[in-house]
């Protein structure tokens, strides 16, 4: 009996070693990695390190937004309970930070189960705690994001959450670019999970993130926002816009709303304040559109320059439709009806082009499409289709009704009107660097199309310059200095119709009058205080132009200005022009050159007689050579159409009175001009 109990124990204690053995087996080698791996991940803990977010500059350099490489360090009090671990980190941090051990050792005494020692420590009293590790010592990447301008170009920049991502503007646009890459630290720990020490060797350092250098110039951003904010104060409103770009580039130089928005407060901000209403809210542009308009009646023939519009005295009732001007005139010359801003004028002119011809030009000039900007919320606004037309759509979008636009979109048409005719992508990045300097990608300005004929351009720019020197944009004028503009005054829609008190008043300039260096745009949304685009945008448009040019007289200098020369003898052709329809149109009052026939008889003379030379007529078109030609007594023939190829006189050569001049043109034809007023 005895002897059978000893062979069941035998038995057992040799299966019981045969099932340890298995098991060990087991564990050591089929199982060995998954054990490993265990072992290693109990002794090593894997922790990121937050990367430094790059940096947002303007054109020159200066900071608009940048982050603090700060830590901040945090003690688990239930795994410090020993004094001599509190009086050890006590010491440390009393050295680095400047404060009593006493005032650690306190904040360690605490039934809290976390308790924070510092906050956000600087990048060099970090550093003296780099490989300082005691039992329940904790730190973390802590970064803050400073925006050393407050709420100068709060919408532009957007911030970041929290959580230090991208939420609004250039951050939410670039957060990939900016937030650059984290790293990772692995930290040996003891049994319970204790950090003991850091193991250098496999430490992957963060990437910070790319710097963006953008085309604002914060100068430039300052003196528009303080003005903007001047107008609210003098003529009240809602809220207020201001764009300055430069149209011979497509760079944005200045963009701002008000309210304004500080990103460093962005949790108490209003909402509505974070928007960038330059491109988030299109409106309708009313008399800002005209001179576009204008241009394609100028680039489809469908105006003579020297004709008379009858505009009925400041009524007009078409198609059962009322029509008025604020001021009243009998009839105007096409030059007249801009610069006095005439609806009744536009009505009639809009109303001969072509729907599809207008619906085309309009998205030529970037209406009811995005303009692409690195910038996000961005709306298209509203361009009617041809299908879509209603009997009067042409004769309102004419003055600017039934037609939204953003307020950059009307900047960058305004660009292509006064620079030649080529309208550009919006520019907002001038180039993106590393953290070390290095170019990372270069931007380079962009032209989307050509949109109008040179010659349709510089006489559209001429006219906006009389705008504002002879009509209604006189209150934008500034000391000295020649530019050009135009008024605008729009009723706003709501869902209850237009509003009779609530208007949105506009005023989009450039300067100098050639070779323009920069186009401003100025819009406030319900003015409390003369409600027209000449009463209150105009006024602050030329407050921003002038603190402009005295902090920066480079701009009067225009973008590769032609020498003035060039300038006086364009004019001198154009009051040829001028005289020419004078004559056949029973000597009335020349439009262009605003003088008095007998006056341009004898300026026609004197200019034969100062004119000894044959003139270069080269891409001329061929109206505007023939009339030169016949205002010089030079007889003429032509071969082709559209503008002039070659002649057969040679530009700069001695005029011989007889000789007659062959002209050499393209073979395409322009539509017939239209001889009617309306």
């Amino acid at each position: 009996m005895i002897k059978n109990r000893f062979y069941t124990i035998i038995v057992i204690v040799f299966v019981f070693l045969l099932v340890l053995l298995g098991r060990l087996f087991e564990i050591q080698v089929l199982d060995h990695d998954e054990h490993y791996f265990n072992a290693i991940a109990q002794q090593k803990n894997d922790k990121t390190i937050k990367a430094l977010r790059g940096a947002i500059k303007d054109r020159r350099g200066e900071a608009a937004a940048f982050s603090r490489d700060e830590v901040t360090y945090y003690a688990s009090t239930k795994e410090i309970k020993k004094d001599i671990i509190k009086r050890r980190i006590a010491g440390k941090f009393s050295k680095v930070f400047g404060k009593d051990s006493l005032h650690y050792i306190n904040l360690l005494d605490t039934e809290e189960p976390y308790v924070i020692l510092e906050k956000k420590a600087s990048p060099s009293e970090s550093a003296e705690l780099t490989r300082f590790t005691a039992v329940g010592l904790y730190r973390y990447a802590d970064h803050t994001r400073v925006y050393p301008l407050g709420d100068i170009a709060g919408q532009l920049l957007g911030y970041v959450n929290r959580e230090g991502k991208g939420t609004a503007g250039l951050e939410l646009f670039f957060d990939g670019k900016l937030e650059g890459e984290d790293g990772r630290i692995l930290i040996e720990q003891d049994v319970v999970g204790r950090p003991v020490t850091f193991d250098e060797e496999s430490t992957i350092k963060p990437k910070p993130g790319d710097d963006i250098y953008l085309t604002i110039d914060l100068m430039y951003q300052r003196i528009l926002e303080e003005e903007l904010r001047s107008g609210i104060s003098e003529y009240g409103g809602e809220s207020a816009v201001g764009i300055i770009a430069d149209p011979a580039t497509g760079e944005l130089l200045a963009m701002a709303s008000v309210p304004s928005f500080s990103p460093s407060e962005f949790s108490s901000q209003n909402p509505s304040d974070v928007k960038n209403l330059a491109i988030t809210d299109p409106y309708e542009p009313g008399s800002t559109i005209k001179p576009v308009i204008m241009s394609i009646l100028a680039e489809q023939s469908l105006i003579r320059i020297n004709e008379k519009i009858n505009t009925e005295n400041g009524k007009y009732r078409y198609k059962n439709a009322l029509f008025s001007d604020t001021h009243p005139f009998s009839q105007l010359s096409v030059k007249g009806i801009l610069e006095q801003s005439s609806n009744i004028g536009m009505v009639k002119l809009g109303g001969r082009i072509p729907p599809d011809i207008l619906f085309r030009s309009l998205r030529d000039y970037g209406f009811g499409t995005f303009t692409t900007i690195d910038l996000p919320a961005e709306s298209a606004g509203m361009l009617k289709t041809p299908s879509e037309f209603a009997p009067l759509t042409r004769e309102y979008i004419a003055h600017g009704y039934q037609i939204s636009v953003t307020p950059l979109q009307m900047v960058m048409a305004y660009s292509a009107l006064i620079n030649g005719g080529y309208l550009y992508k919006p520019r907002i990045i001038k180039e993106i660097r590393d953290c070390d300097g290095k170019l990372v990608k270069k931007t380079e300005s962009q032209v989307v199309r050509k949109v109008i004929g040179s010659e349709t351009s510089e006489l559209i720019q001429d006219w906006m310059v009389s705008v504002v020197e002879n009509g209604i944009g006189k209150s934008a004028s500034v000391k000295d200095v020649r530019l050009g503009g135009k008024t605008g005054t729009t009723q706003i829609w709501s869902k209850e119709g237009y509003s009779e008190g609530s208007y949105f008043s506009s005023f989009i300039g450039f300067v100098p009058e050639h070779n323009a260096s920069l186009v401003c745009y100025i819009m406030y949304r319900d003015p409390v205080y003369g409600k027209y685009g000449s009463k209150v945008a105009a006024p602050v448009f030329q407050k921003v132009v002038s603190r402009l040019v005295k902090a920066d007289p480079s701009i009067l200098k225009g973008s590769g200005a032609a020498p003035h020369h060039d300038r006086k003898k364009r004019l001198m052709d154009n009051i040829i022009t001028e005289i020419e329809e004078g004559n056949r149109n029973q000597r009335e009052e020349i439009v262009m050159s605003n003088l008095p026939v007998k006056k341009a008889d004898a300026f026609q003379g004197n200019f034969k007689k100062a004119i000894k030379k044959m003139p270069d007529l080269k891409n001329r078109s061929v109206r505007d050579a023939t009339r030169l030609l016949t205002s010089l007594g030079i007889k003429y023939k032509i071969k082709g159409h559209g503008k002039v190829l070659s002649q057969s006189i040679v530009a700069g050569s001695k005029i011989v009175p007889g000789r007659v001049c062959e002209l050499k043109c393209s073979t395409f034809r322009r539509k017939n001009n239209v001889t009617s007023a309306d």
